[in-house]
């Protein structure tokens, strides 16, 4: 069996602010205490969703995420959610058809 290996892919894109870069540290810290770094990659929720959540696995037993990280974690979590948006959109493409005199 062949193992791939590398770098894993970023929370952010390498041209994301540095407070983002901050940000996702933490976020990566505390959320991978518990979770997976793809279920993190791959949520994809609106700002109430992950309030709710990150608040949810803050009061959580055995959670580290202290109340004053809540912010940070959500700045980088819905960083994540418009840059993946952003990079899903379909771009939107005019097609003109040529139509004939009858059809106009």
């Amino acid at each position: 069996m062949i193992a791939a290996c590398g770098e894993p892919t970023p929370l952010y894109p390498s041209s994301a602010p540095s407070d983002i870069h901050e940000a996702c540290s933490v976020a990566e810290r505390r959320c991978s205490e518990c979770h997976d770094r793809d279920r993190i990659l791959t949520a994809h929720k609106t700002r109430e969703e992950w309030a709710s959540t990150v608040e949810r696995m803050r009061q959580m037993p055995g959670s580290t995420i202290r109340p004053e990280e809540t912010d940070v974690i959500m700045k980088c979590l819905l960083y994540r959610n418009e840059t993946s948006a952003r990079l899903l959109r379909p771009t939107r493409v005019s097609l003109l058809v040529d139509a004939s005199p009858q059809q106009r």
